[in-house]
């Protein structure tokens, strides 16, 4: 969003102060007659001037936004930015929820005098203020939109100090938080500024906005474009101001109209001008996305003052109780929900990248729709999906809780500012208006919608439902559900089962499959192929359910990518629901989406399994392998030999453009390593053939770039992605080793050197990142033990204006132990390369671990005359002491660096786990009471608790012990009203080396549980295990469970009802190996009371 002017006079510094007639001869800057280019695309502007790079961060303290402050010891950063180091799994809050402080020193530019000069911020998790030469200035709570400053008052000509405070804590009452709950939102959010920054100077009339809307689309006679200007006055013209408005394609003229623009004083006033005589412009559309250009001048008296640009695309996109048609045709919706996180960087992701995401759904995935979940997605993404024809659900900030008035409000802010950014957009068809799954409020939402329709009106509105599916108190257009309904397939895993449509209103599928509706809670490499497989077959059941019955507008699924989450069915830290993975690497799951496309544009044949006979899952152990292709036959051949015929399978995917085919492969010999071809027909002619082998000692490790060129500004980035394959470029699952990475020339590298590929089954990605004005030639280069070594080639060239090469170190710290408890001894070691061009007269590493935690150098730290690529290491011996207290503790490590009269700072971190010494420890919930303390119960969130003296005459008296099934628990010794149990939320209890089973006494509130415990071995090695606990409301143990006692229980001030408890079996340790620990299910419906370890 812009910043509203205020209505009445604007004071001005009097060095930046210039009437219209003087800041007339700024024309020069008008970017008519040029190419769309980076200062057009963000809107209104004059001059914009890159502001990503030079900046400093580090946490706050106190003067730290004051412009004397010593920040020598924050690190050097280039902009868009996370506040602290990442890896792709096991992100911990602890490690960004604070308050940190962006700091960059610079002087303005030499050409904006006269002129209004803003700050325009991309977004800021979580809260930005930013100061200006001490000053503050009025700051933004919300992360996910764009926010600008004026700074015209306190801009200085040189020395400046900016200042940005961002506070990071998901405690704040904002949107999508949910302050009054400690359970995190689905996805993480890790803090810092990671959008661009500009810094934008404006003549003091100029155009704030310009909304164009397409109207009476499908009827070329009537079509035309309403033209909404909004000029931003600081002064009074000193003569006529218009505005005029062109249609361009390209450079052509399409049409174009003037209209008058009245400007009675300081403020904001609106201008309509209309186009007409469009009947020749093309629609936008799926398969041909055409974009025009609105070029529309703010003029005084003829002269043209300032310009501002903007796209459109004329289509209509009308939902219906019949199904979706797009410009008159009908279109079933097909797509994914997208996450914008990634690995190492959390949302700090360049726009190259960003809009490759788009490519990847659009292009790879065939797409037609895409749904930003839970918040808007950057300018880039949403420019690519323009550009692709990637229809756009677009939704404000929110995820399952509406707060107090002061949260509604931002909420209502949020929306009018996403609609306000976004309503140019050909490719957002729906303003999700409502938040994620979150409990109704007719008022509220009738006012949201209201704003979206009355700042739009071209697009209905929209809100994903959580259960409700019959609820009448929905007030958006379009009613979407969020339907994680299944039955149990023949295999006896779940398969989703979509509910019947509601047809009081179009309806579409916000979300299915998951983690919740699936075979499976998880998806990933590492998997049996049986879960790889059956991600696949999930998401083609239910398109399939979707595209039967034309009152389905369409299905988005759960997820186009896995993402980083600390909720839910989540292992280390990743929710696996993507059908492409954290590095943008489709799974098998995938398979489906690849093949519908028309085979004339593309002839597919991908398989959803991995031609593998290895040990830990062989394709043998299908019992019908899935090949998803958009042809007519596939003839397979194994070891050169036909094998089988296959068609598709229209009996139970008929309603899919082009249905899977399935094939019995079980009986093949895999000791003879045989070959597989698949050929595949349209009618009798071959088009499309794939090759496959078995024979793993001719495998490789591929390595791709996704980009040859990148520029060199310190912004720009691409991905470098490697996995093993066979001979024939097929994917080899499984791999275990690591991937060591070097880079020679001027990129950084992000991401984890070395990459462990057992952690990701053999496919893995890193970014490399260019660095402020150091062009040059990169060879990148890779080796894993097996699989031999790659090299890839990428040219940075240099941007214009170009400088002098920044300085810049990167940085990779690790310990040899991932887990720690009392007296061990941990060795954390640090790498450091100069990856700038200069040459580094000093490097220095230093390690600050925790309070209390002894450590010593056990190498030098300090290193001199180091050349461009040079690397050095340093190691530290850390112990851990007494003190040390769970869940874990951060080391920080630092390198410091000097070349020439430039410095840097590059951070980062280990983080060591540190579990509970028991579940006595971690207790962090009452859920046992008497009549004294039943207020106190909080078993759920209803204020819920066992009757104390029920469970003393069942056997269940503080310190008695509990034999069950050969284990013998001890209950807790506490009296009522005290904390008991444990609500799980993944902590970690550490378990003696020698532990071979374990049991707890458990129950699920709200639900039966179907979750996971994570076993962590000595080794390094984990483990996950399905874990499944009764409802406690319920007399029958489900699964394994076995019901130990149902006693009464209390509701607050008053008995209600019975609870049970129940004995629940956790899974062997796998053979061979130790125990260190243990991490709890991350359900907070668990209640554990008591855990048992037998040797």
């Amino acid at each position: 969003m812009m910043t509203q002017a205020a209505t009445n006079g604007l004071p001005r510094r009097g060095f930046l102060r210039a009437t219209v007639v003087g800041t007339a001869c700024l024309a020069a800057w008008s970017v008519l007659g040029s190419g769309r280019g980076a200062a057009a695309e963000r809107g209104p502007a004059a001059k914009v001037v890159p502001f990503n790079a030079g900046w400093l961060v580090g946490k706050e303290s106190p003067g730290s936004t004051k412009p004397v402050f010593d920040d020598s010891n924050f690190a050097t950063v280039t902009l868009p930015n996370t506040v602290t180091n990442l890896s792709w799994q096991k992100w911990d809050p602890q490690d960004w929820e604070r308050v940190w402080v962006y700091r960059k020193h610079f002087d303005a530019p030499a050409d904006v005098t006269g002129m209004r000069v803003f700050l325009d911020f991309g977004a800021a998790l979580i809260a930005a203020t930013p100061t200006l030469n001490g000053r503050d200035l009025p700051g933004h709570a919300g992360g996910y939109l764009p926010f600008s400053v004026e700074i015209t008052d306190d801009l200085r000509p040189t020395g400046n100090v900016l200042a940005v405070t961002v506070d990071s804590r998901t405690s704040l009452n904002v949107p999508p938080n949910r302050p009054e709950n400690p359970v995190p939102v689905d996805f993480w959010q890790p803090g810092g500024i990671y959008r661009d920054v500009v810094l934008r100077a404006v003549p003091q009339v100029f155009l704030a906005d310009v909304f164009a809307k397409p109207v009476d689309v499908l009827d070329a006679a009537a079509r035309r474009l309403v033209v909404e200007c909004t000029a931003d006055a600081a002064v009074v013209p000193q003569g006529r101001a218009t505005v005029k408005v062109e249609l361009r394609d390209g450079e052509r003229v399409v049409a174009t109209e003037t209209a008058p623009l009245s400007i009675g004083g300081p403020g904001r006033t609106v201008a309509t001008v209309t186009l007409t005589g469009l009947a020749d412009v093309r629609l936008w559309g799926l398969d041909e996305p055409r974009l025009y250009d609105v070029v529309t001048t703010l003029l005084v008296d003829g002269l043209p003052l300032h310009d501002h640009r903007t796209r459109v695309g004329f289509r209509d996109a009308t939902f219906r109780k019949d199904g979706f048609f797009l410009n008159g045709e009908r279109v079933k919706l097909f797509g994914v929900n997208r996450h914008q996180f990634y690995p190492f960087t959390g949302g700090a992701m360049s726009a190259r990248v960003q809009r490759r995401d788009a490519e990847i759904l659009r292009r790879e995935l065939n797409c037609n729709m895409v749904r930003c979940a839970h918040y808007p997605h950057s300018d880039a993404f949403l420019d690519a999906c323009d550009e692709l024809g990637l229809m756009v659900w677009e939704e404000a900030p929110g995820w399952g809780y509406l707060g107090d008035d002061a949260y509604l409000d931002l909420v209502y802010r949020d929306v009018g500012d996403m609609v306000r950014r976004d309503r140019n957009r050909p490719s957002v068809i729906i303003w999700g208006a409502r938040l994620n799954e979150t409990s109704n409020n007719v008022p509220f939402y009738t006012r949201t919608r209201d704003l979206a329709h009355a700042l739009d009106g071209s697009r209905p509105t929209v809100g994903a439902m959580s259960g409700k599916h019959d609820t009448p108190d929905y007030v958006q257009d379009v009613f979407a559900q969020n339907d994680y309904a299944h039955t149990t397939g023949p295999d006896g895993r779940r398969q989703p089962a979509l509910l019947p449509p509601r047809t009081d209103r179009p309806y579409m599928v916000s979300e299915t499959v998951g983690t919740l509706s699936g075979p499976s809670f998880y998806y990933r490499r590492t998997d049996a192929q049986d879960v790889q497989q059956g991600q696949a077959t999930a998401h083609a059941r239910a398109h399939d359910t979707s595209a039967s019955d034309d009152r389905y507008c369409g299905l988005l699924a759960w997820t186009g990518f896995d993402y980083p989450s600390g909720n839910g069915n989540q292992f280390m830290g990743v929710k696996y629901t993507g059908v492409v993975d954290l590095f943008r690497i489709r799974k098998p799951g995938a398979a489906i989406y690849e093949a519908q496309v028309d085979p004339r544009v593309r002839p597919v044949i991908a398989p959803a399994f991995y031609w593998d006979f290895g040990p830990t899952s062989p394709v043998t152990s299908l019992s019908s392998a899935m090949i998803c292709s958009n042809l007519d036959r596939l003839e397979l051949f194994v070891g050169g030999e036909h094998h089988a015929t296959g068609t598709p399978d229209t009996a139970n995917y008929g309603h899919l453009r082009y249905p899977p085919t399935f094939v019995d492969l079980t009986t093949v010999d895999g000791s003879k390593r045989p070959e597989l071809r698949i050929d595949g027909y349209l009618g009798s002619t071959k088009v499309a053939s794939v090759s496959l082998s078995s024979d793993t000692s001719t495998d490789r490790l591929a390595l791709v770039v996704d980009d040859a060129e990148l520029l060199g500004d310190g912004v720009d980035m691409t991905r470098l992605k490697f996995r093993a394959v066979d001979r024939h470029g097929a994917p080899r699952p499984y791999l275990d080793g690591q991937v060591e990475l070097a880079v020679d020339g001027p990129l950084a590298l992000v991401g984890d050197n070395p990459f462990d590929f057992a952690a990701t089954g053999g496919a893995g990605a890193v970014w490399l990142r260019t660095i402020p004005n150091s062009p040059g030639e990169v060879t990148v280069r890779a080796t894993h033990p097996v699989l031999g070594t790659a090299s890839a080639r990428v040219l940075v060239r240099q941007q214009t204006p170009g400088g002098r090469p920044a300085l810049s170190g990167s940085l990779q710290a690790r310990s040899d132990t991932g887990i720690v408890t009392e007296g061990d001894v941990a060795t954390v070691s640090a790498t450091f390369v100069n990856s700038g061009l200069p040459d580094l007269g000093q490097a220095t590493l230093t390690l600050t671990p925790p309070d209390g935690w002894p450590s010593e150098p056990l190498t030098a730290t300090t290193f001199r005359d180091l050349g461009s690529g040079a690397t050095v290491r340093a190691s530290w011996k850390v112990t851990v002491p007494q003190s040390a207290t769970a869940p874990s503790a951060a080391l920080a490590v630092k390198a410091t660096y000097r070349g020439g009269d430039q410095r840097g700072v590059t951070d980062g971190n280990v983080r060591l786990l540190v579990p509970y010494g028991s579940l006595a420890v971690a207790r962090n919930n009452i859920g046992i009471t008497d009549a004294a303390t039943r207020l106190s119960g909080a078993i759920d969130g209803s204020g819920d608790s066992f009757d104390s003296a029920e469970l003393v005459a069942a056997g269940l008296a503080p310190g008695a012990t509990v034999a069950r099934n050969g284990f013998t628990f001890t209950w807790p010794d506490v009296p009522p009203g005290q904390q008991d149990n444990v609500v799980t939320a993944a902590q970690i209890i550490a378990v003696p080396a020698a532990t071979r089973q374990l049991a707890v006494l458990a129950t699920s509130v709200n639900a039966q549980s179907d979750t996971s415990v994570d076993y962590l071995y000595t080794d390094g090695s984990a483990q996950t295990c399905d874990l499944t606990v009764s409802y406690w409301r319920s007399s029958v143990a489900a699964a394994d469970n076995e019901l130990v006692a149902r006693v009464a229980t209390y509701r607050k001030d008053r008995r209600q009802g019975s609870g049970s408890l129940f004995f629940v079996p956790l899974p062997a340790p796998a053979n061979g190996k130790q125990l260190k620990a243990i991490t709890l299910p991350i359900s907070h419906n668990v209640h554990i009371f008591a855990l048992e370890l037998v040797p």
